[in-house]
């Protein structure tokens, strides 16, 4: 991409925030996680620019932030705006945990209302690879020692809540995620598979659900 045309792709993603504030929507969550273009820019193994976008640590972050920036002007002060992140890269060569910290610290300068960890399972601090495999073992083998969701809490300390998800299908799933460091939680996959999940959680009749993982394990 030439300089220009970054500058069109961050300008269209504000042009996009614009457009969901003026359809009604409370707010929106720029995807900078799961290998996608935000994500790109920010990864040593995808990002081999030598300009104002890629080469250094600092050069890589410029384009996640600009785009946080755009969003967070065109959806101004009273609407929502989020940033999904994954942590760090399981590939080799890729981005580590310490240098997901430092884009969370200055993302969290921008304003933004939360910041959600992209994981497959927030108990194993398993990211998405480049190619998805849900259950074959990480490539790295340096997983770090402490949650990833309770680092971004640490350097964030407030200025964002913090957004947990991946394996979180019941209350107790929950708790977990909360008693790292989460303030929201985002479910997914276990509301496609169970449309009337959140009824059963809300009437404390959870058990159902885990009868129902159950019996798809036995399968």
């Amino acid at each position: 991409m030439t300089p220009n045309e970054v500058g069109r792709l961050i300008a269209s993603f504000g042009e996009a925030a614009s457009l969901a504030r003026k359809a009604g929507f409370d707010g929106v969550e720029i995807h900078g996680a799961n290998h996608y273009a935000v994500h790109q820019f920010f990864s040593p193994r995808a990002n081999d620019r030598v300009d104002n976008w890629g080469g250094t640590l600092s050069k890589r972050m410029n384009f996640p932030l600009a785009v946080a920036q755009a969003v967070r002007d065109a959806l101004g002060p009273k609407l929502i705006a989020g940033f999904r992140v994954t942590p760090f890269e399981s590939e080799p060569d890729g981005y580590t945990l310490a240098d997901s910290k430092l884009l969370c610290n200055e993302l969290a300068r921008l304003n933004l209302d939360y910041i959600s960890v992209s994981l497959d399972d927030y108990r194993k601090s398993r990211p998405v690879r480049e190619t998805r495999v849900y259950d074959g073992p990480a490539e790295k083998s340096d997983t770090p020692a402490e949650s990833p969701i309770t680092e971004f809490a640490r350097v964030i300390a407030g200025r964002s809540a913090i957004m947990a998800s991946g394996g979180i299908k019941a209350c107790t799933d929950a708790q977990g995620a909360i008693e790292m460091g989460a303030d929201l939680l985002a479910v997914g996959r276990a509301v496609v598979v169970d449309p009337e999940w959140l009824s059963k959680v809300r009437g404390k009749s959870e058990e159902s659900i885990l009868a129902g993982r159950r019996d798809r394990k036995d399968r």
